[in-house]
């Protein structure tokens, strides 16, 4: 099990929108571009020029999400065919169901579930293992 202290860490960090994650929203960074058109002998070249001059407002961040209740956890390792780790369990369920921590946050209990059953029944390996 995680320590108490590390959670309380990571729940303070996860409730401000701004330490929540590391990288910024997609929209964000989309929001901020400068889209240029240039006409080449091959057509037209659409690209991102640089950020606008004038910071745009921060969009509302989404409220974080709920933890993830004991059926769900119990619902994923059924669906997964094994239980899951005590401090993944512990992790999901003390702070939130995804949507915090590194790069772009953890992904949602059930999109784990569901990209290991892609991942299982399309192995990128060759000859098809699992």
């Amino acid at each position: 099990m995680l320590a108490a202290d590390l959670i309380d860490r990571l729940a303070a960090r996860a409730a401000d929108p701004k330490t929540r994650k590391d990288a910024p929203d997609w929209e964000t960074l989309l929001a901020d571009a400068n889209f240029v058109t240039i006409d080449t002998p091959f057509g037209a070249v659409a690209g991102v020029c640089g950020l606008k001059h004038d910071p745009q407002p921060e969009p509302p961040s989404p409220p974080l999400a709920a933890p993830a209740a004991p059926k769900d956890i119990a619902s994923a390792e059924k669906r997964l065919g094994f239980p899951l780790p005590d401090d993944f369990k512990h992790l999901y369920s003390a702070i939130a169901n995804g949507g915090f921590g590194p790069g772009s946050g953890l992904i949602p209990l059930d999109e784990v579930v569901s990209y290991y059953e892609e991942l299982r029944a399309s192995p990128p390996g060759e000859g098809g293992q699992t």
